[in-house]
């Protein structure tokens, strides 16, 4: 069976380089998540991978997008995740399978649940926010606080060096 993608071939612009295509869809590869897409932003980075100037920029051809939304279909070897749930996640658009797809890849250790009460589309505005601060924590190595979904703070613990592995 064959799904739609955004497809690019060769650098340039994006509205010269980007074209809908029919696609083998992806399967769910170790460490990854299989994700039927529901919303995908469109950054920075997307534009440069069109122009060829975004250091990761996959070989081509490849599908960009790098966040999206969406609902878990499949779950390869060694990743935490289960058939149905809402996630909003960092794609595979490195392995040439983006966010800008009917289907694609996301990477499990970067995939949380989407609450219940927000939309697809808004949890594209928390994902840069929460995955800054996540990085922001790593990089410092201690417990840190980010932002909730309600507008509280919720405190994250340092367990055994895995940030986030604890909330309260």
């Amino acid at each position: 069976r064959a799904m739609r993608a955004w497809t690019i071939h060769r650098a340039g612009e994006p509205r010269d380089v980007l074209a809908l295509e029919d696609v083998e869809p992806p399967e769910a590869v170790p460490g990854m998540l299989h994700v039927r897409v529901r919303a995908a932003s469109v950054g920075l980075p997307d534009v440069l991978m069109c122009r060829g100037s975004y250091p990761l920029t996959p070989t081509y051809p490849f599908t960009p997008g790098q966040e999206l939304a969406g609902e878990v279909i499949g779950v390869g070897d060694g990743a935490s995740g289960r058939s149905g749930e809402r996630i909003m996640a960092v794609s595979g658009f490195y392995l040439q399978r983006g966010s800008f797809a009917e289907e694609c890849l996301a990477q499990a250790d970067f995939a949380y649940p989407i609450p219940d009460e927000m939309s697809d589309e808004e949890s594209q505005e928390w994902e840069e926010i929460y995955m800054g601060l996540k990085a922001i924590c790593i990089y410092v190595g201690r417990d840190c606080a980010y932002p909730g979904t309600d507008g509280s703070f919720d405190k994250c613990i340092e367990d055994q060096g895995d940030i986030f592995e604890k909330c309260e």
